[in-house]
């Protein structure tokens, strides 16, 4: 089961954290996962050779307070996404919400007060819950699936290729990611062929991205990585059906997968625009 939560945050004081708090949320959460994890699922969490199965955005909201720090005081709203992508990371986080059991989170130095979750679309955009095989049969029940698509950028989002950082939203870089944790996850797997189909046939029909760099803390040094936020909408130069439902499906996967590298510290937060 897949799983989108949004998690609306107040600080209970005034203070000044790190611009980019990613790191830090992606430690809570891994701490506060590991508290409930069985010894398999401990192992996966800690798999750092594998696709996560969770993305950690980082804490949306505050004001600039300098070089890469940020303000945050208590009456103003702040919001953290996590998203998880196997039926016991899902469970624990649903959970969380029904036994209101998340009261404050510790991020940086600073204590955020809970004040709402949300789980479904209803209650926010980026919120939602799905399973891998109603996403396959509603992307698959098309008979002749849209020749293209647009997705979100909402976070700084980049790629690693031939050893440097790519930021752009290479078509084929944006969906053979989205192949790999798919096919890593759900039972229904992709065909392989999909990654020639995503290499040889999509392209971009049109964008609106700027560039955003972020800094990440690693150990006492600061660490600047380029990425880019933004829309995108591809296309297929040869639109043939079978391979668009599955471009579509992936497409929709990325609300709860993310793309591109570090996704699990706040990095490349994605979701499917509407038509």
């Amino acid at each position: 089961m897949l799983l989108s939560t949004v998690i609306r945050l107040e600080p209970l004081e005034p203070v000044k954290l790190p611009v980019h708090l990613g790191r830090a949320a992606h430690a809570w959460f891994l701490k506060l996962a590991l508290s409930d994890a069985d010894p398999v699922m401990a192992a996966l969490l800690h798999d750092q050779s594998a696709d996560r199965p969770f993305t950690v955005s980082d804490v949306l909201g505050g004001h600039p307070a300098g070089a890469n720090q940020r303000w945050f005081r208590p009456g103003e709203k702040a919001t953290l996404r996590i998203t998880t992508l196997t039926e016991p990371l899902t469970r624990f986080m649903l959970r969380q919400k029904q036994r209101g059991a998340l009261r404050q989170i510790r991020l940086g130095g600073g204590v955020f007060q809970v004040r709402e979750m949300f789980q479904d679309a209803s209650g926010h955009p980026w919120a939602g819950m799905d399973r891998f095989e109603t996403l396959l049969q509603k992307y698959w029940e098309p008979e002749n699936p849209p020749a293209s698509l647009s997705l979100r950028f909402a976070s700084p989002t980049v790629f690693r290729s031939n050893q440097v950082y790519l930021p752009l939203p290479v078509p084929r870089l944006v969906f053979e990611g989205l192949y790999r944790r798919w096919n890593r996850f759900a039972l229904q797997e992709i065909p392989e062929e999909f990654l020639s189909f995503a290499a040889d046939s999509l392209v971009i029909r049109d964008f609106q991205i700027r560039s955003r760099r972020v800094h990440i803390k690693k150990g006492d040094a600061w660490r600047e990585i380029p990425g880019f936020v933004g829309a995108c909408t591809f296309g297929a130069v040869v639109p043939e059906r079978y391979w668009l439902r599955w471009t579509h499906l992936l497409a929709a996967f990325a609300l709860y997968a993310g793309v591109g590298k570090n996704t699990a510290m706040g990095l490349g937060q994605t979701r499917l625009l509407a038509d």
